[in-house]
């Protein structure tokens, strides 16, 4: 077991405390918006009962909220009508993770971040909980006794339950180089597990350049390290532009972002006689693959009318609405979209996505009535959430496949 020992942050004050000072923990406990007990009991209580989400998330064995205080006379006195207040919380969770630093391949990383994206995608679906805060930390993983690994999220601290009312987004929640546009710019645009898929991509970009596991910590990154340092350093609104400017098209995502990851440039200094780098086998090759994929899907996907392309609202870039657009029909429901039957291996590829080159084609995606000047907002909207959450589900569970056939094969070659 695992003792997590907390004081998580509530920024608002129930109204009923104010009147009743005297309230008990469980009074307090169901009155505050982001209780991780909760949640979790929620999520094992919907998942637990099947195999295929087995270590994937935390148990909690024992836990509660012990009490409750506001943060005052800390530091210099700010004038402030909204006193931060926090939850005091212990409990004791199940199993204890590992940090993706011990992972031995590229190909064991793709795996624990496609079964982390299903599980955020199941558990929005069958629980209607957002994750909120994906970061270095917050993904880790678990190893089997026959050393298969599983994704494991980790922390639902920020984590919040959806409400099918819209509320714009009142506070700034994550860890900023994984945020996502909308969550750094305060976007009056619905919260959705876009948000926390989206967060997933620039993880992977992150790892990517910097390396998975410690074996490749030597390699030279120094350099490309300081171009995504832009996700990390600043104020949020130049954090927020960074990533804009980088996720905008496929070909400024590959030159600005997949082109320095590991192993994607020659290196003088660990190269060999003919120049080529040796980092070049370790697989970041198909862990860029994956992540122009998810952009793709996410930014640019092709079942979707322009106007949810791109970071960059279509009225900063003077883009010009086309006077007609031929929308595609989309079923309401998409059945079973986590039905394992339905994977893709890898030795086919997936027939439902048009290949569409032309601008014009491109126009013939669907297209929501209530389509606006804002991509992100246009996204956000019911049929093309779906449409978008369906094919990255898709993309990575045939990634994950055909890491797990590489993975046997390297097993059965040591043997």
């Amino acid at each position: 077991l695992l003792v997590k020992d907390a004081w998580a942050e509530e920024t608002r004050r129930p109204e009923f405390i104010e009147a009743n000072s005297d309230c008990s923990a469980a009074e307090v406990t169901m009155a505050f918006e982001r209780d991780e007990i909760k949640l979790l009991e929620k999520v094992d209580e919907k998942l637990g009962k099947t195999n295929r989400f087995q270590r994937r998330y935390p148990v909690i064995k024992y836990g509660g909220v012990t009490t409750y205080t506001a943060l005052l006379n800390i530091g210099p006195v700010v004038q402030s009508d909204e006193v931060p207040y926090r939850i005091h919380k212990r409990m004791a969770v199940t199993p204890i993770a590992e940090s993706l630093r011990n992972l031995r391949s590229i190909d064991e990383y793709i795996v624990v971040m496609a079964e982390a994206m299903l599980t955020l995608c199941y558990i929005e679906k069958e629980c209607g909980i957002l994750h909120r805060d994906i970061s270095s930390n917050n993904i880790m993983f678990t190893r089997d006794e026959d050393g298969t690994v599983r994704g494991f999220l980790n922390d639902f601290d920020c984590a919040i339950e959806v409400t099918a009312e819209r509320k714009p987004r009142t506070n700034m929640t994550g860890t900023l180089p994984f945020m996502s546009i909308c969550n750094l710019e305060s976007k009056n645009v619905d919260q959705t597990i876009l948000d926390d898929l989206e967060s997933c991509i620039y993880h992977m970009c992150w790892f990517g350049v910097e390396g998975v596991c410690s074996l490749h910590e030597d390699y030279p990154t120094a350099n490309d390290m300081a171009h995504l340092s832009r996700w990390r350093i600043g104020t949020v609104e130049h954090i927020a532009e960074a990533k804009r400017n980088n996720m905008h098209t496929d070909d400024i995502f590959k030159f600005s972002v997949t082109n320095r990851f590991i192993g994607a440039k020659q290196c003088k200094n660990h190269g060999d006689e003919h120049g080529n780098c040796l980092y070049k086998d370790l697989g970041y090759d198909r862990l860029a693959s994956l992540v122009c994929q998810l952009r793709k899907a996410l930014f640019e996907n092709d079942k979707l009318s322009r106007k949810c392309w791109g970071a960059m609202d279509l009225k900063i870039i003077s883009a010009q609405p086309s006077t007609h657009v031929a929308h595609m029909h989309v079923d309401d429901e998409f059945g079973d979209i986590f039905d394992e039957s339905s994977d893709v291996s890898s030795s086919s590829k997936p027939t439902d996505t048009p290949n569409v080159e032309s601008g014009a084609d491109a126009d013939k995606g669907y297209e929501d009535p209530s389509c606006g000047p804002d991509p992100f907002a246009n996204r956000a909207l019911g049929k093309c959430k779906k449409i978008i959450v369906k094919d990255i589900i898709r993309i990575v569970r045939n990634e994950r496949n055909i890491a797990l056939e590489n993975i046997e094969k390297q097993t059965q070659h040591k043997k």
